[in-house]
């Protein structure tokens, strides 16, 4: 009798530590879902107002003159100056090329002009992901983003297949508040070649439109 006694005594307490582990195993799974939800809800959080300052700075640039360098997939490598104006509603943009290539480019609302050995060409840039950056009608809403690098003086944003484009904007930080300061940079990727356009730091003005010489739109061939 106590033989049964001992060995029921033993099969309840290993019942009741079974028990425990249990009850304990189920409270860690709830609080682990409740930190991940949490968690998930932050990043998500995190990403909107990401975006939300991508647009305002997109949107609010009035003007743009720097130095540059274009990188191409390929290797290739070309430089020069860039110009963006926009005011009253018009965005008016110039890239000329003083290395690697002899070319200019003009853009005037959605219109683009190719000056490159006497010739001209025309064509519409409207539809182009980079035009909603250079026109400062860019819209994240319905995008799907993704956040590259997220540093404490960096940010790199790809919006995934816009408009059949992947289009990735690289921003500076300030170093306080660690929102966005500058636009630095944008990678543009048609599904086969990834082209770098950068900004030089040391010499570009942001929305002083005393920078952009007096003449600098004028395209001499279209007049």
């Amino acid at each position: 009798m106590f033989r049964i006694r001992l060995v029921w005594n033993q099969i309840w307490l290993s019942n009741s530590i079974l028990g425990s582990f249990l009850f304990l195993l189920k409270t860690c799974h709830q609080f682990l879902a409740f930190v991940l939800f949490f968690a998930v809800h932050a990043i998500a959080h995190d990403v909107e107002e990401l975006k939300r300052q991508v647009e305002s700075y997109i949107n609010n640039v009035c003007c743009i003159a720097s130095d540059f360098i274009q990188l191409f997939g390929d290797g290739k490598c070309y430089s020069g100056k860039f110009y963006l104006l926009r005011k009253k509603g018009d965005t008016k943009v110039k890239i000329d090329y003083v290395e690697g290539i002899k070319q200019k480019i003009f853009i005037n609302n959605g219109t683009i002009t190719i000056l490159q050995n006497g010739r001209m060409y025309n064509s519409s840039i409207e539809k182009m992901p980079i035009y909603s950056v250079l026109s400062g009608r860019l819209n994240l809403k319905n995008e799907t983003v993704e956040i590259i690098e997220n540093s404490d003086n960096l940010l790199r944003i790809k919006i995934k297949n816009f408009r059949g484009f992947a289009l990735t904007l690289v921003f500076s930080k300030y170093e306080k508040t660690k929102n966005i300061q500058t636009l630095e940079a944008w990678i543009v990727d048609d599904g086969n070649v990834e082209t770098l356009f950068s900004l030089n730091s040391e010499n570009r003005t942001i929305n002083d439109e005393k920078s952009i010489p007096k003449g600098t739109f004028s395209n001499e061939k279209a007049r």
